[in-house]
């Protein structure tokens, strides 16, 4: 396996744990941790504290590398995500329908890229810094699997209050 082949398993992989991870989220659930103070980073879109805000994070930035999946030239900058092309925030099932649509649909665009194509595109980030595309990929898979971790974790906190209020 060279390690184009191996990004590929590995974004497979990423792609199915945040997928399966959010699959049986409630909506009650996916807004538990939110709050309008949650503070703001570089690379913040959506984010909250609450499963729904990572959820919508992870998804921003496929859909802010998908182009250059789709051989185009990208800028990767917060300010070009279009919020208008995302679903309404506060409708959960909407966003989950989301996240399995686009993670499925940049999946697809990185399986059908030649070697060749990965290990000689480039994009561009907000500082000038020009990146190529394999280390895009890297990035986003481990992005998956961060915000996905991350996701559990809110759920075993959800649990845990829940068994002690249960026991209370």
């Amino acid at each position: 396996m060279n390690s184009i082949q191996y990004q590929r398993q590995r974004a497979d992989h990423a792609k199915r744990y945040l997928l399966r991870v959010i699959q049986d989220v409630s909506s009650e659930e996916a807004y538990l941790f939110s709050s309008p103070t949650w503070p703001k980073h570089k690379w913040h879109i959506g984010q909250d504290g609450s499963i729904a805000g990572l959820v919508y994070h992870v998804i921003a930035w496929k859909i802010l590398t998908l182009p250059v999946l789709e051989g185009h030239p990208v800028n990767l900058d917060v300010s070009e995500f279009n919020v208008q092309s995302a679903p309404d925030f506060s409708n959960w099932s909407s966003i989950s329908s989301w996240a399995v649509e686009v993670s499925e649909n940049w999946y697809m665009r990185l399986s059908e890229l030649s070697d060749e194509t990965i290990e000689s595109s480039f994009c561009t980030w907000d500082n000038g810094e020009s990146v190529p595309l394999s280390r895009i990929i890297t990035d986003i898979y481990e992005h998956d699997i961060q915000h996905a971790a991350q996701i559990e974790y809110l759920l075993s906190r959800i649990e845990a209050q829940r068994a002690e209020n249960n026991s209370a």
